[in-house]
């Protein structure tokens, strides 16, 4: 007796291996498959603007690193005693202009080059609502007054329009690059249930369209299904009812390595994640003979593993590890 449906995710081939560089994009949902890459090793950078929710504010954002964008003071907003890119998270927020800038620029630069080197690309479309701020699609509204934004629902067909220019820059920029692109499984109660369900119905169009525009070059994750049909319990779901919990991220990051990494890359993997807990374990006695000889095998274990991929990088963990020798 079947208890649930079965989200089919179909194994793509060629997929994520160790020599991939990945760059991601998107809600929140993105930082949480992007630190489990980066816990895994993987060459991995994550929304260099910031979280972004909507598909013309990630359009927006991509274009400004590809044309390696330098912002400048008329680029930011001065509210709250802080300085502040519309188009970029509040950590990016800063109490004078120059601290703001100099946390922007450079992160765009470096994204630039990631960028045009990266073979995957994974972009996290969280709601189709957008919000204008004098007449501009924004990211981050910094608390500003409610009155001072337009929102609206990006239909499908303006959406389409932006990313077939985007795509064809994108492609240009590098010839390499594939795309995967998923639908956020956090649910925007702010815009109501109802409303939550057609921006969803509304992205999910959109990003069938995308893949019919480029056939191979696009392909689809299932994130909001797998957390809807197979994880539909609001156990699966955090203490805001909102969030997915650590436990159905788990599982929906297990569906997307199914679908994207061969054996041999799960097996590096696993070695990964077996020297990450490792590093994890904290002594009741660090200057003791059995920590000292702990702290060797781990390093072993890095060594091991580096002499069969040496295209990952443990220097953190090897630094540390000589730091906690010397205690």
């Amino acid at each position: 007796m079947e208890l649930y449906t079965t989200v089919e995710c179909r194994k793509h081939d060629p997929g994520i291996t160790y020599d991939s560089r990945l760059m991601l994009l998107g809600s929140c949902f993105t930082g949480n498959v992007g630190d489990k890459l980066e816990r895994m090793k993987f060459k991995v950078m994550v929304n260099p603007h910031g979280i972004l929710y909507n598909p013309v504010s990630m359009a927006r954002a991509l274009t400004e690193v590809m044309e390696r964008k330098q912002y400048v003071s008329s680029d930011l907003v001065e509210h709250g005693g802080l300085y502040h890119s519309m188009m970029h998270h509040g950590s990016f927020s800063a109490g004078s202009e120059e601290e703001a800038l100099a946390r922007i620029n450079p992160r765009i630069a470096a994204a630039h080059d990631w960028l045009k080197d990266a073979d995957w690309l994974l972009l996290t479309f969280g709601t189709s609502y957008i919000y204008k701020y004098g007449g501009v699609v924004v990211s981050n509204c910094h608390k500003l007054p409610e009155k001072a934004f337009e929102r609206s629902l990006c239909q499908h067909q303006t959406m389409l329009d932006i990313y077939r220019e985007l795509f064809g820059q994108l492609f240009e920029f590098n010839a390499k690059l594939r795309v995967i692109a998923t639908i956020s499984p956090i649910r925007h109660l702010r815009d109501g249930m109802h409303g939550n369900a057609v921006s969803k119905a509304n992205l999910m169009m959109f990003v069938d369209s995308l893949m019919d525009a480029w056939p191979g070059r696009v392909c689809y994750f299932p994130s909001y299904e797998i957390m809807l049909d197979e994880l539909r319990d609001y156990r699966f779901y955090s203490d805001d009812m909102v969030h997915p919990s650590s436990v159905a991220v788990g599982y929906i990051w297990d569906k997307f390595v199914a679908t994207f990494m061969d054996k041999d890359t799960v097996a590096v993997m696993q070695k990964c994640a077996s020297i990450a807990k490792m590093m994890e374990h904290r002594p009741f006695n660090a200057g003791s003979a059995a920590h000292l000889a702990f702290l060797d095998k781990v390093e072993n274990e890095i060594f091991a593993l580096l002499s069969s991929c040496p295209s990952l990088d443990f220097n953190e963990e090897l630094g540390l590890i000589a730091e906690m020798k010397k205690h």
